[in-house]
């Protein structure tokens, strides 16, 4: 059914990391500037993440004591084994990085009405939060039962690049603990442990923790098998921490952005301007894909009055993140 002067404006999130609000309002932005009416919509805005407390920016790492014990969490979901080592440990500090809203508001809430303050939780993608932390740093690391992506192994969190992550980060008696119940995703991992130079890990079946998450619970009623392994950091010594820069102010006109910008694809790493969007004559938005080949990101520029710069946020600070961002400014500059 249609009516006349009617429009129906629907607009989709370009990655999962999109942050709704910031959508939301400029849809009623959009709608302002247009001078619509709105017949009906379902834009109610959640309470914001910033409201909370112990949600923090990667800036937050900066005036960090890291000589207190740190406990990392990466993707703790519903949260029980997070909020019961905070509990369990009070004088460690408990960092938990999540991208699902969902998981992020209910954590988020059972810190606050529990009156947990030995917690920090980011909401960005963990191979930022690693790539922004010095070198042995970390008491204890744990990833369990992450999505195995068996059929797309690209898209794993457990790479090669995050097992030498490891290796820099875990301090001297520091450990890693994996738990999964995908056989496939604990063989390929413990195959890539074992291609580091200095290696002393432990591995278990069908181990029982002081706490289950939901999705152990789960197999556990289906039968499934459960596998652990714990892998000890070999470090010793400092390591130099060098901090990746990436700031991005380059004065350039439209015209010679265009007639410069070239893609770049290496073995392990890429630059591509996927998209320019026109605003005027002299300025745009371009979008690029950038980084690992195998686990590409996108990226934002914005081209203003021969001004270029990073067009919400900055990308990753992760080692392929940074030859791309090297090469665009190569190319530009």
């Amino acid at each position: 059914h249609q009516k006349p002067q009617a429009f129906l404006l629907k607009i989709n999130k370009n990655t999962r990391l999109a942050n709704i609000e910031l959508m939301k309002k400029s849809i009623f932005y959009l709608i302002e500037l247009q001078d619509l009416s709105i017949l009906r919509h379902n834009l109610n805005s959640l309470k914001s993440l910033q409201d909370y407390q112990a949600l923090k920016s990667l800036d937050n790492l900066a005036t960090l004591d890291f000589s207190q014990k740190i406990f990392l969490e990466i993707g703790f979901g519903s949260g029980r084994h997070l909020l019961h080592n905070a509990k369990q440990y009070p004088d460690v500090l408990h960092i938990g990085v999540e991208i699902h809203k969902t998981s992020l508001e209910q954590v988020l809430k059972q810190i606050k009405l529990q009156k947990l303050n030995n917690i920090m939780i980011f909401d960005n993608d963990a191979r930022s939060l690693l790539a922004s932390l010095p070198p042995q740093s970390l008491d204890k690391v744990f990833l369990h039962f992450p999505v195995p992506w068996n059929k797309a192994q690209h898209k794993r969190v457990f790479n090669a690049d995050f097992a030498q992550e490891l290796n820099r980060l875990l301090k001297a008696k520091g450990v890693f603990h994996l738990r999964t119940d995908s056989e496939i995703y604990f063989n390929d991992s413990l195959k890539l442990l074992l291609e580091q130079n200095k290696v002393k890990f432990q591995v278990e079946k069908n181990a029982q923790l002081a706490i289950e998450s939901k999705y152990e619970s789960r197999w556990r009623r289906l039968d499934k098998n459960i596998y652990d392994i714990f892998y000890y950091g070999q470090n010793a010594g400092s390591q130099v921490f060098k901090t990746r820069d990436f700031s991005l102010e380059l004065t350039i006109s439209l015209a010679d952005f265009e007639s410069r910008k070239r893609n770049i694809i290496k073995k392990n790493w890429l630059l591509v301007f996927s998209k320019i969007y026109y605003i005027n004559a002299k300025s745009a938005v371009i979008k690029m894909i950038m980084g690992d080949t195998q686990a590409t990101s996108h990226a934002y520029l914005l081209l203003e009055n021969d001004n270029l710069r990073y067009y919400l946020t900055r990308p990753a600070k992760t080692k392929k993140n940074y030859l791309a961002h090297l090469a665009l400014k190569k190319i530009l500059s």
